[in-house]
């Protein structure tokens, strides 16, 4: 593998471990969270059919009236309200018929018992009646029962206990007016009658206690039904209701009739947890509505005919509960609803839990992790480290290579840099050899020469005839020219390398040019037998140079020429593969030797016997491989049965 890959799936471990945990703990706290919703929705459906098979249940649900507390204490009459103080923040706002004082009514009742009201008035001053000056502050009472509607009126004389009552009607009242700094508190008892079913009162506000005249009025100005809790709901919620869950039965419009707590308490959550929830959920919990045992109303969120679970935050997000809600439906007609809310602090718990031993896992993983980079970064320093004593073993400080460095056998980065050195290094020494022995290779071709001159030039000095002397002087040119002929052929290659560097490339056909060059091979030599064999019937194109290929002809040609006989056939064939052109060119002289056929495009090397005339330095086929290299392509010598090919392969170029 290589070290990207290496490094790549080491990253990905880093980061897929957690991402992997985390999607473990989702979907395991989504599992647990939807089997909670199912089965709070599961009871909440089951006690909805349950109260509806109850027909008896009244379920009368006003648009608007006035909402009696249930009341598990008595109360004292004594004008401050302190039993009051559970529902004060529910009590009803009174409409007034001016820029009138602030006033607010609440009712409650023990069960089957009297009523009790608390009326209290701010941004005013008690003014109390005088028989003498006129009457002050006054309140209009209207309670009403079936058909009938009884009226009375407390204007108090002086602060405290007050009492009013209709001989006729039986209708009476009691309780306790006190006044406070900016306003006053009423606290009333219906005494007769025990189980009124509506009620109306009027505040009259006399601001001015000279003048006596009403400055604004407020309250219900109307009787409104009175909505009260059932104890018969009570107990059959009591007696439905699973543990761990609180209920309210209520009407359609909210009004609660019947409630029960079986909420266990329970303190181990902590202010991280439903933040840690809400991430899970993936959402922000709303807030829940303030409810509870002393709730007059329900506002939920959705139509009432619809079951609905909802998860919501309480207690400023310290902690989670879930509520579902049913309907309660008999023939067809909504009657009210069932609303049931259970915590849900275990699955806190539990995803809390989850969490931590998922950052647990995590941070065991990540330092394994950690411990798997440090190591993988040692062994990565180890073996660059041996790379670089190896290639410093096999090249002296003189820059002399000692021997070839054996190449890696990994497949990765490392490797491929290691089989890059060792290729440098072994083509450094190929070279070096190449220097070392180019010396004698250069004297083994002048000496020839030089000798037949030497020779020539003092056999010359001993002789007088003119035939000798004509002869010994022509040996003498034939070897000057020899010595001209090395030096060209030296000069030659030089001047190729040169070339290479800036010759421009173009499109051209290589069918077509080789056609032309078989044409002129037949005219420069006309005692062999040219044969293109053209495998391709189209145009084959390549990016090259008309000039360097025909130089590359012509060596490969001169070579086949030299191994060949007159009369003797070479072939020259042509055959496209794969988006590459294949060249041959086969000469039917002398097998070439095994150990040649991979130097023999080396520069000074020659497969020539001392036999074959002429200057050969072995430069001809050095310059074709050059030339096919600076191409892009490649060139081989293959041994035939009856006689040597020498093959070239060149990239060829989409039409």
């Amino acid at each position: 593998m290589k070290l990207r890959g290496q490094l790549m799936l080491v990253t990905a471990l880093v980061v897929v471990i957690p991402i992997a945990g985390w999607q473990f703990v989702k979907t395991l706290e989504q599992s647990l969270r939807q089997a909670h919703e199912q089965a709070l929705l599961d009871n909440a459906t089951a006690m909805a059919r349950r109260l509806a098979s109850e027909p008896e249940q009244p379920w009368s649900d006003p648009d608007d009236g006035l909402y009696v507390h249930p009341l598990d204490h008595p109360i004292h009459l004594d004008g401050h309200g302190a039993e009051w103080e559970r529902w004060l923040d529910q009590a009803r706002p009174l409409a007034t018929d001016a820029a009138g004082p602030e006033a607010r009514l609440l009712l409650a009742a023990r069960p089957r018992g009297r009523l009790h009201l608390l009326l209290t008035v701010d941004g005013t001053t008690l003014v109390l009646a005088d028989p003498d000056q006129g009457p002050g502050d006054r309140v209009e009472i209207v309670i009403g029962q079936g058909a009938e509607e009884y009226n009375l009126t407390l204007a108090p004389l002086a602060p405290g206990w007050v009492e009013a009552s209709d001989a006729d009607s039986g209708f009476s009242v009691q309780g306790n007016w006190q006044p406070r700094s900016r306003g006053w508190t009423l606290e009333l008892e219906v005494a007769n009658p025990v189980q009124p079913d509506r009620l109306g009162l009027v505040v009259h506000d006399v601001d001015d206690p000279i003048e006596r005249r009403v400055r604004s009025k407020a309250g219900t100005f109307g009787t409104l039904p009175l909505i009260r809790s059932s104890e018969t709901l009570d107990s059959r919620l009591e007696r439905l209701l699973p543990d761990n869950t609180r209920a309210w039965a209520t009407t359609a419009s909210g009004w609660v009739l019947g409630y029960h707590d079986a909420l266990t308490r329970s303190g181990n959550t902590t202010q991280a947890a439903p933040v840690l929830f809400e991430r899970l959920l993936g959402d922000r919990l709303p807030e829940r509505p303030s409810v509870g045992a002393h709730s007059a109303r329900l506002k939920l969120a959705g139509e009432p005919d619809e079951t609905q679970v909802e998860w919501m935050s309480t207690n400023r997000g310290a902690s989670v509960v879930v509520m579902a809600r049913a309907p309660v439906m008999a023939e067809g007609e909504l009657l009210g609803q069932v609303v049931l809310e259970r915590r849900a602090d275990e699955l806190l718990v539990l995803a809390n839990q989850a969490v931590l031993r998922l950052f647990g896992s995590s941070l065991v993983g990540l330092l394994l992790i950690a411990a798997l980079l440090v190591g993988f970064a040692v062994v990565l320093s180890e073996r660059i480290r041996r790379l670089r004593n190896r290639a410093e073993t096999a090249v002296l400080p003189d820059g002399r290579v000692r021997a070839p460095m054996d190449p890696p056998g990994s497949n990765d980065e490392i490797g491929d840099l290691g089989r890059s050195l060792s290729g440098l290094i072994e083509r450094q020494f190929s070279h070096q050899n190449y220097l070392r022995t180019l010396a004698d290779k250069l004297a083994h071709e002048l000496r020839t020469p030089l000798a037949a001159i030497r020779s020539s030039l003092d056999n010359l000095s001993q002789v007088d005839s003119p035939v000798e002397r004509e002869r010994y002087r022509a040996r003498a040119e034939q070897g000057c020219r020899r010595l001209g002929a090395i030096l060209q052929s030296m000069s030659q290659a030089s001047r190729i390398e040169e070339a290479l560097a800036t010759e421009g490339f173009e499109i051209l056909d290589l069918s077509h040019l080789l056609k032309d060059y078989r044409e002129g091979c037949e005219m420069t030599y006309p005692d062999r037998q040219f044969v293109l064999d053209n495998s391709s019937a189209r145009a084959v194109s390549v990016n090259g140079s008309p000039d360097l290929l025909t130089q590359m002809l012509d060596k490969l040609v001169d070579n086949a020429v030299d191994f060949s006989r007159p009369g003797d056939r070479i072939r020259i064939g042509l055959t496209e593969k794969r988006r590459k052109v294949i060249v041959q060119i086969d000469n039917p002289g002398p097998r070439i030797p095994d150990h040649v056929a991979d130097r023999i495009f080396d520069s000074m090397v020659s497969a020539r016997g001392g036999e074959k005339p002429g200057v050969h330095l072995g430069l001809g086929l050095y310059v074709a491989r050059l030339i096919v290299q600076h191409h892009g392509g490649s060139i081989r010598a293959l041994a035939l049965p009856d006689g040597t090919r020498f093959e070239l392969t060149l990239p060829t170029v989409a039409d």
